[in-house]
Parts: C-alpha cells; structure tokens; sequence
C-alpha cells in the first residue's frame, strides 16, 4: 500500500515539475506591492529641488534603491546645472 502512495506522490511532483519547466504552470511568487500612500510624483517641470525633496516608497519587488538614489542624485545635479545656465542667460 505505501508503495502506491509513494509511486502516486512521485508522478504528481514529477507531472508538476514538468509543468512549471515547460510554462504551462504558472504562478506569481509576490503578490503587486500595495501602496499605503497616494504618489506625489514629480512636477510637470521639475527642479533640482522638486528632485531633492522626492520620497519614494519602498516595496519588496522593484529597483535596487542605491541604483535609484545615484539616478535621481545625477538627475538633481544636472536639473540644477540647467537652472545656473538659465540663471545666466536670463540675467544681464
């Protein structure tokens, strides 16, 4: 009698291996991170300091933040270099 429920347990880890190897079984490992807060993105035009006081949640699936931090850290520095060179184009 083991035997039968060992050879059936067999066949169904092997039937569902088979199947996620092949795609036909598909499930999501992580459910979409729900957002506990409302988005305050970006303005439409943004400045080096609408970049800087930018807060993004966390989430257990998404970017490596550091790689986030150094993009948005050059996005600042660049916005802000733009501002200086309006500055001077604007003043007399």
């Amino acid at each position: 009698m083991i035997w039968i429920v060992l050879t059936l347990v067999a066949v169904l880890v092997i039937v569902v291996i088979r199947g996620i190897v092949s795609g036909r079984v598909r499930f999501d490992q992580l459910p979409p991170a729900l957002s506990s807060a409302a988005a305050h993105g970006l303005p439409q035009r943004p400045t080096g300091a609408d970049v800087a006081s930018l807060t993004l949640e966390t989430a257990p699936v998404g970017y490596h933040a550091e790689q986030v931090d150094d993009t948005l850290d050059a996005l600042e520095a660049r916005l802000r270099e733009q501002e200086e060179e309006l500055r001077a184009w604007r003043s007399p």
